[in-house]
């Protein structure tokens, strides 16, 4: 027997102009752009989730999002919504099995789903994945740029609250990269945790060149160092430092990661990985194999950035989580400041209501 109805379903567009352009996997960026969907059940219950391929990371368009959100948006009104879903089981991809649904459409999807179910509970997000979730999520400052500009970000950051830092790595100017490390930890003295993001830009020699100059006690660990994650173990036999996998986690299963030496966190970016119960699923096989887990977003608007902060909350996990990227948007569609602060994120409201939002950056596809 069904929970409850979705008696309607409304897709809205929205494009958000960045502070500056940058690259994610080669393609520039000027705006973010994406999609909202917002489910209802009666009058009064609803739930909202953000929709937004990541160009250069995404493998679907967003126009085949799209095309997807208008089939949903035709076939969900007046649908049953299986009982049990929000324990993240199964019952969600049982649903869905049928319509092939894409990651990042999977994420906004399950969204509004499980926040529709919240908020008929009278609960957050994260209260009704677990009675036991934290009310606020540690997050760490990202850093990129100049050494100049990464300097001046951080004591900004740390003046903040900010007890941890993940520094872009990854250029063709390999000293400059070891410079910003050791510049940082100096800065730092010890007053709060780094690691390094090089997005597979090296290859094996670089990488190491790279681990042997900052030396394993200037970063926690690096994340995607190369490409090739057989490389990992003699890359942590030179170096010491850990390795964490992002991208890669797209194409390889965790069964064939276990044995590799060196590999120690795994970084979860639900809108590319294929939504919230499957990397709910990920996150318990991998607490199981040992590894560190942390939370992260794929450039989100705060619609998304609430719906993680409230997963990591849930999910009752050591490692701050990496949602720190609202400072690269103008705007955002929430009309209150994403609530961060002094480091963290509060997440004992966590569910979005129409009132939240700004419907003057919103389309909405009849």
């Amino acid at each position: 027997m069904g929970f409850m109805i979705i008696t309607s379903v409304d897709i809205y567009k929205y494009a958000l102009p960045l502070t500056g352009p940058f690259s994610v996997g080669g393609q520039p960026l000027s705006q973010r752009q994406g999609y909202l969907i917002h489910l209802m059940s009666g009058q009064e219950i609803e739930g909202f989730g953000d929709v937004s391929p990541l160009p250069g990371l995404s493998e679907e368009s967003l126009q085949e999002a799209l095309d997807q959100l208008l089939a949903l948006k035709r076939n969900l009104p007046h649908a049953s919504i299986p009982a049990g879903i929000e324990r993240l089981n199964g019952k969600l991809d049982d649903w869905f099995n049928d319509l092939a649904l894409m990651p990042s459409v999977r994420f906004g999807v399950e969204s509004a789903l499980l926040h529709l179910i919240a908020q008929s509970k009278s609960v957050s997000l994260s209260k009704l994945l677990s009675s036991k979730a934290s009310d606020s999520v540690r997050i760490h400052g990202l850093l990129s740029g100049s050494k100049e500009q990464v300097i001046q970000d951080t004591l900004n950051l740390i003046d903040q609250g900010f007890t941890a830092f993940k520094l872009k790595v990854g250029s063709d100017r390999i000293e400059e990269d070891i410079d910003k490390v050791r510049t940082l930890n100096a800065v730092l003295s010890g007053r709060a945790l780094v690691h390094a993001d090089a997005n597979q830009a090296w290859d094996l020699n670089q990488a190491l060149y790279f681990g042997r100059e900052v030396g394993c006690a200037s970063i926690t660990y690096i994340e995607e160092p190369f490409a090739d994650i057989t490389q990992i173990p003699e890359f942590y036999d030179q170096t010491l430092i850990p390795v964490a996998l992002d991208e890669s986690l797209k194409t390889h299963k965790l069964d064939d990661l276990k044995s590799i030496d060196g590999l120690e966190m795994l970084i979860l970016k639900p809108t590319l990985l294929g939504g919230i119960e499957k990397t709910w699923q990920i996150l318990s096989q991998a607490r199981r194999f040992g590894w560190g887990v942390g939370i992260s977003s794929a450039f989100e608007s705060g619609v998304g950035l609430i719906t993680l902060a409230q997963l990591s909350a849930a999910s009752h996990l050591k490692s701050s989580a990496g949602l720190d990227t609202l400072k690269w948007f103008k705007t955002d569609l929430l009309r209150e400041k994403f609530p961060l602060e002094k480091g963290k994120v509060n997440t004992t409201r966590g569910v979005i209501r129409s009132a939240d939002l700004d419907f003057n950056l919103l389309e909405r596809i009849i």
